[in-house]
């Protein structure tokens, strides 16, 4: 699918819109993510590489979508960070790469 709201330098990807998240009533009122009114910090997802990603393991329908898509899923269980408003890409920092510099862009 193709999104024509995208800036030019994007239209050649593949957009891929997540389905609605699941599961999300198991969060207590402390959660800061849930309080600031978002239930899709469980779309949040970490690409290891561009065929892997690691997802939240309670979002099956995501899960199903990006195996279609022909994505490995590594399903995980990430508890503590929600209580800070993060997701598995924002508590991950890689601090060594391998491999070329590449663009991406152009």
């Amino acid at each position: 699918m193709r999104n024509e709201t995208l800036p030019g330098i994007l239209k050649q990807w593949d957009v891929i819109y997540s389905p609605p998240m699941e599961n999300t009533d198991r969060y207590d009122a402390d959660y800061l993510s849930k309080s600031i009114g978002s239930d899709w910090i469980d779309m949040n997802l970490f690409s290891i590489n561009p065929d892997l990603v690691v997802v939240d393991r309670d979002q099956t329908a995501l899960i199903r979508l990006l195996e279609k898509k022909g994505l490995d899923v590594i399903p995980l269980k990430l508890r503590h960070s929600k209580m800070l408003g993060g997701g598995f890409h924002c508590v991950t920092l890689d601090v060594r790469r391998r491999g070329t510099l590449q663009r991406y862009f152009g």
